[in-house]
């Protein structure tokens, strides 16, 4: 198969694929492109930066491919990409025949369902909570959920998020900004995210260098900013040890800083 070099959009020959990377990586940009244009209020650097993390996701699904082939574990069985976003990871897994793929979300995602239709990959997506999946244990030979499970609100919400995985997943990557990171990786501020929630609140009324960047329209702004502030809650290493133990914990660093950590089993 024609298999992409994540984040370079390079291809290099392995096993098959139902199309080729590049053919496939264009168009799912072309689809995030088209649905970005409505945010018409949004700077040019910011369109490009959401772009290019869409992108990484798709890259990264494809990284993700070749990972299973180079460890020599059996390619192929049943993948699910929990909280799928752009749908990047789940279209890469479609795009070889040996992989069933799911993808679940909490609202509608058109960009996934358009380039399914166009290219024909087969992606069964879904609506669901991921607090309560709609499966049976051990539905699925790997779960990957990337950057969601510090959106779903309190400890015991997460709880019962990393339950889910481990109980519909046989294996799982589980993906996280570092707590201890000193930007704050949603509204791209040195360290808001150490504050007080009410010296947080009172801060990011005023200014944050994701409303900079991004310069949303006033109902954007107030829903992001809200859903920051109610709703997410970074981790740290401690923290993911506890809600996923027997899994590895890796860490992805930046300038010898921990930027984030995945979960793997």
């Amino acid at each position: 198969m024609l298999m992409s070099r994540a984040g370079t959009g390079q291809v290099e020959e392995e096993s098959e694929t139902r199309l080729p990377w590049d053919g496939v990586r264009e168009l799912f940009r072309d689809f995030v492109r088209s649905e970005l244009a409505p945010w018409g209020s949004s700077t040019e650097a910011h369109l490009e930066q959401t772009l290019a993390f869409a992108l990484g996701r798709f890259d990264e699904g494809v990284g993700f491919v070749r990972y299973f082939e180079q460890m020599n574990r059996r390619p192929g069985g049943d993948v699910l990409d929990l909280g799928t976003g752009t749908g990047g990871v789940a279209l890469a897994f479609a795009n070889c025949p040996c992989y069933r793929v799911s993808a679940i979300d909490i609202g509608q995602n058109r960009i996934l369902r358009k380039v399914s239709e166009a290219t024909g990959l087969p992606v069964h997506y879904a609506l669901a909570n991921g607090l309560e999946l709609p499966f049976r244990d051990k539905s699925f030979d790997v779960v990957f959920s990337n950057s969601v499970i510090e959106h779903v609100g309190d400890p015991l919400r997460q709880e019962q998020f990393a339950r889910e995985i481990a109980r519909v997943g046989v294996r799982y990557f589980v993906q996280t900004p570092n707590r201890w990171f000193p930007v704050e990786h949603h509204l791209l501020t040195p360290l808001i995210h150490f504050l007080p929630p009410r010296w947080q609140r009172r801060l990011v009324n005023k200014f944050t260098i994701w409303e900079w960047i991004a310069r949303p329209r006033p109902d954007q702004r107030a829903f992001f900013l809200e859903h920051y502030l109610r709703d997410i809650r970074l981790l740290d290493s401690r923290a993911m040890r506890r809600l996923f133990p027997g899994a590895r914990i890796i860490r992805e660093r930046f300038l010898g800083l921990t930027k984030s950590l995945i979960a793997v089993k």
